[in-house]
């Protein structure tokens, strides 16, 4: 007996991240994976959507044979190749640069069977003999901080210096090392470029393979008193600690929070704590930001949550049957009398003290500047090639459809096909009203994919003082 549910926030425009609950082998196998996509949103919703029929269809145990451990291990990981192989037939060079990393469970009555690939992660909750919770992490991320797979990667490619910053970041000391300089996960689903010659391009091309699908496998039976295990995308663990995501999850159950409730209490209870009161932002004010700007506050973040042996905790009403999966809606930002909603958080966490005065502009210095608002000569500020260094300029050319602009940027470079997303209209000139970085611990770290372009174009002019001179500086 056991409760399964599940929630996501988006930060995104396109949602990028995915979860999925089901059963396999006549209903003797209960499947919960979180899916967390990087680069474009296809390749999580394409593993979201066919991870679970791909998994029936490559388990090897015949109909009424209950399935080892062994046959589950066999599973995950035919599972993730065909998974791989399938999308990029599916979407060929067209979406090379798009890929999710995959962290999926099967559950039976007596033991949990993880594949990972990526940097999501399983935390399970043990209580000890006087009900405290205890943590232990069944996943490892795969990410270049992991000194193991960074070897396995040495292994993998003919590259002499296969992770390295970005080429945009060279010089920053406090950016993150990624997979030839462009990736931060060290294994996935998709991300053809860093696989296969045939989806890449220079100057990946020339030292594949740099990753693979191939996940790890971890087996960890299920004792009696094992009360949870959460499976969560980086947006939730890079706000809080594996101590803080087992300490809240625990106490939103033994307060007799309704199992179908927890997973976006803990993600709301997150954000408030991690996001809105450092930028002394109130729950509702965070939801009130536009979905692709809120992106630079945090990530898009899933949460699905077993409890394992629910008579841990019967103050929390479990449900009906075996297993029940729920994905709520967000809460709306006002109930249909046109009041403050029902949080699903504690109240004095929803709401901050407003003072009389309105609120200083230097809080909420940038606003976003809708399309059909942008016009040739308008001072901006944007996002250098999509990354978080913000630079300003003017804009120079708006494409036909309004989706784009082209930017002359006070250093004299010239960017085309900027996104209006990543575009901010400069309310003053100070140097004080520039975006609000995230709060989060580690910067950059919502760069998921930054490319380096090719040899022969990565130099551009840029002009200087004097008649006729140029100069070409590196990209």
């Amino acid at each position: 007996m056991y409760s399964i549910a599940s929630a996501t926030v988006a930060a995104n425009v396109v949602n990028e991240d995915g979860s999925v609950t089901g059963y396999m082998c006549e209903d003797a196998i209960a499947l919960v994976g979180v899916y967390d996509g990087h680069g474009g949103g296809q390749c999580s919703k394409f593993v979201t959507e066919s991870i679970l029929a791909t998994a029936m269809k490559v388990c090897p145990t015949s109909p009424g044979e209950d399935p080892t451990v062994d046959d589950l291990e066999d599973t995950l990981k035919a599972t993730y190749a065909e998974l791989d192989r399938r999308f990029f037939s599916l979407h060929g060079t067209s979406c090379k640069t798009v890929g999710t990393c995959a962290l999926t469970l099967l559950l039976t009555s007596e033991v949990l069977v993880i594949g990972n690939v990526g940097d999501s992660r399983a935390v399970l909750c043990h209580l000890g003999p006087d009900g405290t919770p205890h943590v232990k992490v069944l996943t490892t991320d795969h990410d270049t901080t992991n000194v193991s797979e960074l070897s396995h990667i040495a292994q993998r490619t003919t590259d002499k210096n296969p992770v390295r910053r970005a080429q945009i970041h060279a010089n920053v000391s406090a950016a993150p090392t990624r997979v030839a300089g462009s990736l931060m996960v060290t294994r996935s689903i998709g991300d053809g470029y860093l696989k296969d010659v045939q989806y890449s391009m220079a100057p990946y091309n020339e030292h594949l393979p740099y990753i693979t699908s191939e996940p790890e496998i971890s087996v960890y039976p299920v004792g009696l008193r094992d009360a949870f295990v959460v499976l969560c995308s980086d947006g939730l663990h890079n706000m809080l600690s594996n101590e803080e995501i087992v300490s809240k999850t625990h106490a939103l159950l033994q307060r007799g929070a309704a199992v179908s409730s927890v997973p976006l209490s803990l993600i709301q209870e997150a954000l408030v704590e991690k996001v809105g009161e450092p930028s002394r932002r109130s729950l509702d004010d965070i939801m009130a930001i536009p979905l692709g700007r809120r992106r630079q506050l945090h990530d898009d973040t899933t949460v699905c949550l077993v409890v394992l042996n629910p008579h841990l905790y019967p103050a929390a009403p479990q449900g009906k049957g075996r297993a029940m999966t729920i994905t709520p809606p967000l809460p709306p930002l006002c109930d249909s009398q046109g009041g403050p909603p029902t949080p699903l958080v504690p109240p004095n966490l929803c709401k901050r003290e407003r003072s009389s005065k309105p609120d200083s502009p230097k809080e909420n210095p940038l606003s976003h500047t809708p399309p059909h608002l942008m016009t040739v000569g308008a001072r901006v500020r944007a996002r250098w090639q999509r990354g978080v260094m913000w630079c300003d300029g003017v804009v120079v050319s708006v494409a036909k459809d309004g989706a784009s602009v082209t930017i002359r940027y006070d250093d004299g470079d010239i960017e085309s096909g900027v996104r209006c997303e990543d575009v901010m209209r400069p309310l003053e000139a100070e140097e004080d009203n520039k975006p609000p970085m995230s709060p989060l611990s580690q910067p950059f770290v919502g760069d998921d994919v930054l490319l380096t372009p090719p040899i022969e174009n990565a130099t551009r002019k840029k002009k200087v003082s004097g008649a006729g001179n140029t100069k070409k500086r590196k990209v």
